[in-house]
């Protein structure tokens, strides 16, 4: 298994991680950093792995969706959606390392079941021609009792965004939108694999 395989397997495991920790600010913030460095880590060791090989660096440049900043040039400034989420995965993988840590903000979703019994009840007073009262109550029977199960404890979802997204990549959780990146990783590392194998 090539070097940069085994940085991809590595930037799968955090995304895991990030799955399952999401309720952790911390933890889902130190799985993130380390899933931001190793998926940024594929393309460079993949780069040194086959760098030597003839016709590799002009494939590597003709891949237009993976190409950084170009001089003067923004992440606002980027039109296509592809190369915005790659460079901005690039660009937040550096800050992470050399800057600050990575603050995505949160959304939590609670769902919560309550079973509530209500009873109904009516009393009034009749007054007759002859002036006599009479007091008449109305009320339902008794509900039959009721087992409450003991799972209604609420379910808790908690869903983490970046800040400062390129306009034109689709607010997605941090989670969907790494998955979707890993994805683009791996089908270059694949069609890279599959041109210059040795």
């Amino acid at each position: 298994m090539s070097s940069a395989r085994e940085k991809l397997l590595e930037a799968q495991y955090f995304l895991q991680r990030m799955r399952e920790t999401s309720s952790s600010r911390a933890t889902f913030k130190y799985n993130l950093s380390a899933f931001l460095s190793a998926a940024r880590s594929v393309r460079w060791v993949l780069y040194g792995e086959h760098e030597n090989k003839p016709n590799f660096k002009h494939w590597w440049n003709s891949k237009g969706e993976w190409a950084g900043l170009k001089k003067g040039e923004k992440l606002s400034d980027i039109t296509g959606p592809v190369r915005a989420a790659n460079v901005f995965f690039d660009k937040t993988r550096d800050m992470t390392i050399h800057e600050r840590s990575v603050q995505p903000r949160a959304h939590v979703g609670v769902d919560a079941t309550a079973r509530v019994t209500a009873r109904a009840s009516m009393e009034a007073v009749v007054i007759r021609a002859d002036g006599t009262r009479e007091r008449i109550e109305a009320n339902e029977p008794e509900p039959p009792a009721v087992h409450e199960p003991t799972e209604n404890e609420p379910s808790v979802e908690w869903r983490w965004y970046f800040k400062d997204l390129p306009p034109v990549v689709d607010e997605k959780d941090v989670v969907t939108l790494s998955e979707e990146h890993v994805v683009r990783v791996e089908a270059f590392l694949s069609e890279c694999e599959s041109r210059f194998a040795s």
